[in-house]
């Protein structure tokens, strides 16, 4: 898929509409998205940024759900998880298919779902102004899986142990292979969620395949939207990994151009898999300037003793060394953090 196929934005004057979701174990990581959110701000367009959070209430849950600052304001939803019971594979918990209720508790016409385990670059209302031109649901195709599929990468489940094109071949057709969405970051069209009860489908869904499935809650999107998504401007999931890959190590042709606008020209960045700046010290694309973003944070502390005391355990240097370009990208968010009422707490 060529630049030129890839959905335009619109322009947009509603509220921008942002959905996360999630368990305790990544309140502090949540407020450092919306930080990077509201550094990456161009207009006074509110933000509501909702969180739906399956646990108990606590100090942290409290702090997170009073943020307000700048365009960007949190709304916390206390949700039930009725998957919870599907419980843990590998690091991937049941508070990943907290999505699959949004159409129930967002009100919203539409939504810009994003993980947890992003830095936003640019204004997300960009995101959320592309239009889906009558698709459910817009995706961006991942890059991880084409390498999957041409180095023959085993995939092992509960059921299946083989190459990773025949893993696929059990829940999508061959023409549908090539265009395997991450999900990290996802536009959903709630009104067509809500007409066609995409929603409990979803959950219905992985229920019954569960821990046949490799990525639970994304292989599912895969297999139920395969054929009616629409694919967006791929700078909105560049992928941290990704990003540290040689261009020509790519096909030339549609492959190569999506990798090319990743690298050149990223909206934001998804830490995928164990590449996460509070997991490593190694070097990862924009971990520093995520870092820079979790300084302005009041979890800063906390974040940051844990990711010494997991390098303490690995014996590795504590932070990888700053990137000179993150220095002049952060003294812009500073300033803008700073003017929002988010000073410096290291």
């Amino acid at each position: 898929m060529s630049q030129a196929e890839w959905t335009k934005p619109i322009a947009g004057n509603e509220p921008v509409t942002v959905l996360t979701v999630t368990d305790a174990n990544l309140i502090p990581h949540i407020e450092v998205v919306a930080i990077s959110m509201v550094a990456a701000a161009k207009t006074s367009r509110p933000v509501e940024y909702h969180i739906l959070y399956n646990g108990e209430n606590s100090a942290a849950v409290e702090k997170l759900s009073a943020f307000h600052h700048g365009p960007v304001r949190i709304v916390l939803h206390f949700v039930d998880n009725p998957m919870l019971h599907l419980g843990n594979l590998r690091h991937l918990t049941p508070a990943a298919f907290l999505r699959f209720l949004a159409p129930e508790e967002i009100a919203a016409s539409k939504v810009a779902y994003i993980d947890s385990d992003i830095v936003i670059l640019d204004d997300i209302a960009e995101l959320f102004d592309i239009d889906l031109e009558g698709q459910p649901l817009g995706a961006i195709q991942d890059p991880a899986m084409w390498r999957f599929r041409d180095q023959g990468v085993a995939i092992k489940t509960i059921d299946f142990n083989g190459p990773s094109d025949d893993y696929l071949a059990r829940f999508m057709p061959l023409a549908a292979r090539e265009n395997y969405i991450n999900s990290g970051v996802m536009l959903l069209d709630l009104d067509q969620w809500r007409e066609h009860g995409y929603g409990p489908l979803a959950r219905q869904t992985l229920m019954e395949w569960d821990k046949r499935l490799l990525f639970r809650d994304q292989d599912t999107i895969n297999m139920l939207f395969h054929d009616k998504m629409k694919f967006i401007d791929p700078r909105w999931n560049a992928i941290a990994s990704i990003l540290a890959k040689r261009l020509d190590s790519f096909a030339e042709g549609s492959r190569r151009d999506l990798v090319r606008r990743q690298q050149t020209t990223p909206g934001l960045v998804h830490f995928t898999a164990g590449d996460k700046p509070w997991l490593r010290s190694a070097y990862i694309p924009y971990a520093d300037y995520w870092w820079v973003m979790a300084e302005h944070s009041q979890f800063y502390a906390e974040l940051k003793a844990g990711h010494r005391a997991r390098m303490r355990q690995r014996r590795a240097l504590p932070l990888s060394l700053p990137n000179p370009l993150t220095y002049w990208r952060a003294r812009h968010a500073r300033r803008r953090l700073i003017e929002a009422g988010l000073p410096v707490r290291k």
